[in-house]
Formats: C-alpha cells, sequence, structure tokens
C-alpha cells in the first residue's frame, strides 16, 4: 500500500470553546493548503513535522496509544501486534510499525501517526482496515499526461515560491472574508488574487487534471486552485471526485476547497430549482449545502487525516440536523464515530463525539457540555442503547 509522507504532527490540546455552537463548526479551515511547496520542506514545517531527533533534547517517548478501525483484534492486540507500548521511544520509521500490523492474521492495511505533544509525550495512533470491514474505496491512480493550462500553472509556481518565503518570514496567516484563503504576506496574496481572475474559464480544464493527471502534485495545485472559482458546481463536481485520489494530499486539498465551496453557497445560495411537476425528484429542503456522502464513507479511510477532516465537515453540514445525513451516518458509521468520540486528544475527538450526539438527538448545549467536562457517557450511553434496540453490533 502507498504509505503517507507524514509521521509526526504537532497539535494543540486546549479544551474547545463551549460558547461556541461548536468549535469546529465555527473554527476557520486550516490554513495552510497542500500546495506543491507541502511535498517539499514546507509539507515537513507547516503541514506537519516530520519525526527528527533535532525536534526534540532526546527521543520523544510514546505517551499515549489511540485506535481506530479495530473490530475483531481488541486495542491491546493491536498494541501487541504494532509492538509499541507507553514509554516506549517512538518508532523512527512508520513503515515498519504498519508492516508489522499488516502481517497480523486479519489485517488488511494499516496507518499509523504520530502526534505532537501530549505532556512529555507523542500520541500514537494506531489505524486499521481488517477482512470484512468496509473499506473507503480510492480510485486507481490516473495514468494520463496531463498538466495544468500553461498561464494558471505560472501563477501558481509563483505562489508556491511565495509561500516559501512568506513561510521563512513567519507570515503565516491567511483571511477568508472573500471566500477564498488569501495570505497575508503581499506577494503570495497577489498570486492568489490573480488565480480568481483566471480559473473560471479554465475550471473544466482543472478538473480534468484532478481527474486524470499521473502527475500527482499536478492533482494536488488543481484540487487547491479550484477554491478560487466562481463556478461552484463544476468545481464541486470535480473536487467530489477528488475525495477518493489515490494521493492523500489530494484528498486534503479537496476537503479544503470544497469547505470554501460550502461557505460560498451560504452566503450567496443559488435560486431553488424549478418543479415542472413532471414527477422529477426535489431535493429536500434541509439538504446539507454539498453532498455528503463521500465524507460519509470516508470515515472508513484507513487514513488518520481522512477520518478526522470527513468528520470536521460533517459537524458543518449537519448544523441543521438533517435527518437524512444523520440517519446514514447511524447506518453506516457508528462504530467509526464512536472509536474517534473515545480519544483523549479534544480536537480530534471533537467532531466524531458531535456527530454521535446529533444522532442521538442529545440537545446541542448538552453535547457541548458534557464534552468539555469529561462526561461522554452522556452521549455514548444513548448510541449504545440505540444500537442494541436495532440489533446493530458497535466496536467502542
Amino acid at each position: 500500500m502507498r504509505r503517507s509522507r507524514i509521521w509526526l504532527r504537532r497539535v494543540s490540546t486546549s479544551v474547545p470553546n463551549p460558547s461556541n455552537l461548536s468549535s469546529v463548526a465555527q473554527q476557520e479551515p486550516v490554513r495552510v493548503f497542500h500546495t506543491a511547496a507541502c511535498s517539499a520542506r514546507i509539507l515537513s514545517i507547516v503541514c506537519g513535522l516530520f519525526l527528527s531527533t533535532s525536534l526534540f533534547a532526546q527521543a520523544p517517548k510514546i505517551g499515549l496509544l489511540q485506535y481506530y478501525g479495530y473490530q475483531k483484534l481488541s486495542p491491546e492486540q493491536v498494541a501487541r501486534a504494532a509492538g509499541v507500548k507507553v514509554g516506549d521511544p517512538i518508532p523512527m520509521a512508520k513503515a515498519d510499525v504498519e508492516q508489522k500490523l499488516e502481517r497480523e492474521n486479519g489485517v488488511v492495511s494499516a496507518h499509523v501517526q504520530g502526534y505532537c505533544c501530549v505532556g512529555d509525550g507523542v500520541v500514537l495512533y494506531l489505524g486499521l482496515l481488517e477482512v470484512g470491514a468496509r473499506p473507503f474505496g480510492l480510485h486507481s491512480p490516473p495514468a494520463e499526461d496531463l498538466q495544468l493550462p500553461l498561464k494558471l500553472d505560472l501563477v501558481y509556481q509563483r505562489l508556491v515560491r511565495a509561500l516559501e518565503g512568506a513561510h521563512e518570514r513567519g507570515l503565516l496567516k491567511e483571511t477568508y472574508d472573500k471566500g477564498y484563503p488569501l495570505s497575508e504576506d503581499p506577494e503570495a496574496r497577489r498570486a492568489q488574487e490573480t488565480l480568481t481572475l483566471l480559473v473560471d474559464p479554465l475550471v473544466d480544464d482543472v478538473g480534468q487534471v484532478l481527474r486524470r493527471a499521473a502527475d500527482e502534485q499536478a492533482r494536488i495545485a488543481a484540487a487547491y486552485i479550484l477554491a478560487y472559482t466562481k463556478e461552484r458546481d463544476a468545481a464541486e463536481s470535480h473536487l467530489q471526485y477528488a475525495l477518493r485520489d489515490f494521493d492523500p494530499d489530494v484528498r486534503q486539498n479537496a476537503i479544503r476547497s470544497l469547505e470554501f465551496i460550502r461557505r460560498s453557497k451560504i452566503a450567496n445560495p443559488p435560486p431553488p430549482p424549478l418543479d415542472f411537476g413532471d414527477g422529477t425528484p426535489m431535493p429536500p429542503k434541509d439538504a446539507p449545502v454539498i453532498s455528503p456522502t463521500w465524507f460519509v464513507e470516508m470515515l472508513h479511510s484507513v487514513e488518520f487525516a481522512d477520518r478526522v477532516e470527513a468528520a470536521n465537515m460533517l459537524v458543518r453540514l449537519t448544523e441543521a440536523r438533517q435527518a437524512s445525513v444523520l440517519s446514514s451516518l447511524e447506518e453506516r458509521s457508528l462504530s467509526e464515530l464512536g472509536q474517534m468520540a473515545s480519544w483523549t486528544v479534544p480536537e480530534h475527538a471533537e467532531s466524531a463525539y458531535i456527530l454521535l450526539g446529533r444522532i442521538a438527538g442529545v440537545p446541542e448545549s448538552d453535547i457541548l457540555t458534557s464534552f468539555r467536562n469529561h462526561q461522554r457517557n452522556v452521549v455514548t450511553d444513548v448510541i449504545r442503547q440505540r444500537a442494541a434496540a436495532k440489533k446493530r453490533f458497535i466496536f467502542f
């Protein structure tokens, strides 16, 4: 299987602000997209941190083990198969740990992700896809020799260089007032504003690169650029397709661009569809502004970032507690959400917990108060009762 390029990331362990409707629903999108530069030095520094002894006075130790995707195996069995325990130095090669897990009987694939830091230790997430579990199906790697339209590519490369320079000067902030990300760095901002002037007539060309180009850096760039278009429906179609791209960085950019499209559609809603009385099904009045289908499926991904970002997006898409989406989550993803909601790091667990609370019909204020007060059984007990009543097997 393809190995993720990121091994260790930094996290904040601050408790979400309960005065918000939800800190996830209200927060700004992640500032840094996976631009082409992120595949090299900027990815290791801005988007995440590779494990490096230069980052620590001594080899970091595992402070906490967290699990997801287990069904037949218990968390204790997963840890034994991985050959890790709390207090051990963190393994230097994630691929070695993943291969150990994949040698375990009944494990199809595995993903290991380290996050820094909780106390003096690293949080190590061990993820599995077991035989018989529902997989998150990805597209085969595309094979066509396609590149971005030249003028877009030139602007994008200028933006990459500007963002590299901005990072070196500590200029990492972005604003979103115009519905798309704009850097505080003047040169990067000019390049981003130029993208908005160029991309609209080229949306389908960019979309074809995103769908069919063999070059993963071109697909990463295409997913980034589509955040800047006013052709929202066309862009959404291509980005929804990219949610199942073989490359995890493409998927992450697609998620973030879709979040900007979601915000744009809320700020400037399209006219309602006309009912011609010909029997054509009309969308539900409370339907989310973008389709949640592949985000629900992404909760089954073996990749840690896929699960977290999918849950974050689903919190935003269910703010009105759309029954169809919550029903789909209850039918397809209770175990996945339950395992995530049990995680210790609040910013990783909160979205899953909110979704479980909405499925259970718990008032929003009670969801957030119980999460803040470490009383997660307020929601999980109701979920277990519902699952038992409907004779659903859950694994958390």
